[in-house]
C-alpha cells in the first residue's frame, strides 16, 4: 500500500509539523532550499527514493515571485521521480487580485501564474492536482489547463 508524503516550503514547515503531530499515518519529506551564490534556487530532494510510488502531499506557499520558481521547480519534479499522485495544497492565489483587464494594456498575471502551474506534469496513476483556498475569482478556475486538476476550497469552515 503506498504511504502518503508530505513535503513542504519553508513558510509552510509550522503546519507541516502541526499535520504530521496529528496524523501519525503520514511521512515527512525533506527538501534543501538553497540557493547558489547568484540567487537561483539549488534544491534537493533528500532520500527521493521516497517519491517513487506514493501519495505526495506538498504544502506550497507562493509569496514572492522568487518562491513561485523555486517552489514550481519542486512541484514539476515530484511527478518525474515517480510520485504515485501529486496534491499540491495553496492557501491563496497570490496573483488572484489581477484577475481581469479593465483596458487595454493591462495584464492579467492571474491567468499567467495559472499557466505556470498548469505546466506540473501528470503523476503515475492520475493528474497532478491544486487545491486552492479563498481564490478570489471563480473565473480564475477556468485559467488553468486541462492537464492539473484544480480544486477551489473556502477555509470559512476552518475559521467557525
Amino acid at each position: 500500500m503506498p504511504a502518503t508524503v508530505v513535503f513542504h516550503c519553508p513558510q509552510m514547515a509550522p503546519l507541516a509539523q502541526r499535520i504530521l503531530e496529528e496524523e501519525s499515518s503520514l511521512t515527512l519529506g525533506v527538501i534543501d532550499w538553497a540557493e547558489f551564490k547568484d540567487g537561483f534556487p539549488n534544491l534537493f530532494i533528500r532520500d527521493v527514493d521516497i517519491v517513487d510510488g506514493n501519495d505526495i502531499v506538498f504544502l506550497a506557499s507562493l509569496d514572492t515571485p522568487g518562491d513561485i520558481f523555486r517552489q514550481l521547480a519542486v512541484m514539476s519534479a515530484l511527478p518525474w521521480y515517480g510520485a504515485r499522485s501529486l496534491k499540491i495544497f495553496l492557501p491563496y492565489f497570490p496573483t488572484g487580485t489581477m484577475d481581469r483587464a479593465s483596458e487595454p494594456g493591462q495584464i492579467v498575471t492571474a491567468k499567467t501564474l495559472a499557466r505556470q502551474l498548469s505546466s506540473v506534469p501528470p503523476c503515475l496513476e492520475c493528474k497532478s492536482e491544486i487545491y486552492i483556498f479563498d481564490i478570489h475569482a471563480l473565473q480564475e478556475w477556468h485559467y488553468f489547463g486541462d492537464q492539473v486538476g484544480v480544486r477551489l476550497l473556502s477555509a470559512m469552515p476552518l475559521l467557525q
